[in-house]
């Protein structure tokens, strides 16, 4: 069941990275879903702008999600993708931090970090 389930993950891991490509990321994955930590923590790593931000890929068939804010230890973006598009709903969320989606958004399209 373990070997299913990782193939599983590897798959919408190779998903992501093919999605995020092709609309302009420089992303990779990481080895072994990043089990071997350090610098290879979490399972896709994403640059831009000069920084990096580590991503975790969270795939569901028919049951719920874990909570967002449970994933986000040492990463930066969650990604989540369910097997079948609902009505009205998409199929595919991508979640930053607040932190995360400033850093990722500075010095973009001429924005600047701003104090609000």
């Amino acid at each position: 069941m373990a070997n299913k389930n990782r193939n599983k993950g590897i798959y919408h891991e190779k998903w992501f990275e093919t999605w995020l490509k092709k609309i302009g990321m420089n992303v990779k994955r990481q080895p072994m879903s990043g089990a071997l930590g350090g610098e290879y923590i979490g399972d896709l790593l994403i640059n831009h702008n000069d920084q990096r931000f580590i991503c975790e890929v969270k795939y569901r068939d028919k049951s719920t999600f874990p909570s967002p804010f449970s994933l986000f230890k040492n990463k930066d973006i969650v990604l989540f993708k369910r097997r079948h598009k609902v009505e009205n709903e998409s199929q595919v969320l991508v979640i930053f931090t607040q932190e995360s989606f400033e850093k990722f958004m500075e010095n973009t399209h001429g924005n600047t970090k701003k104090k609000i």
